[in-house]
């Protein structure tokens, strides 16, 4: 006795039960989901999928960290652009008056140049 009681106070109302209902149902048919055409991992249409945006991250973390040995700080930075080449790659004529950051590794296939 006691415990339907309680299970009466705790219960959602209808109107609530009906609209996570519809929320739970709207999620599982997305419509814009498809395979990420690089790793084939799940990802929403328009957006980077979470495995290839997490290559990127690190990639971009270790020329941060580069660049940062480079300087000796953040504050101490030149104001110009930087380019960053990577193993048997040489400098551009365009590239000649700016920041030259080199990578010992080979160039990552989604890293254009």
């Amino acid at each position: 006795m006691l415990l339907s009681g309680l299970l009466q106070f705790l219960g959602r109302s209808l109107q609530l039960n009906s609209s996570l209902s519809f929320f739970y149902i709207s999620f599982l048919f997305q419509y814009n989901i498809e395979p990420c055409p690089e790793c084939g991992n799940m990802k929403l249409k328009h957006t980077l999928c979470g495995f290839c945006f997490e290559k990127v991250r690190k990639e971009t973390a270790m020329i941060r960290k580069q660049i940062s040995i480079m300087d000796g700080g953040p504050l101490n930075a030149p104001a110009v652009e930087s380019v960053v080449l990577y193993e048997n790659e040489n400098p551009s004529e365009a590239d000649k008056d700016k920041r030259i950051i080199e990578r010992n590794r080979k160039r990552p296939y989604w890293f254009n140049m």
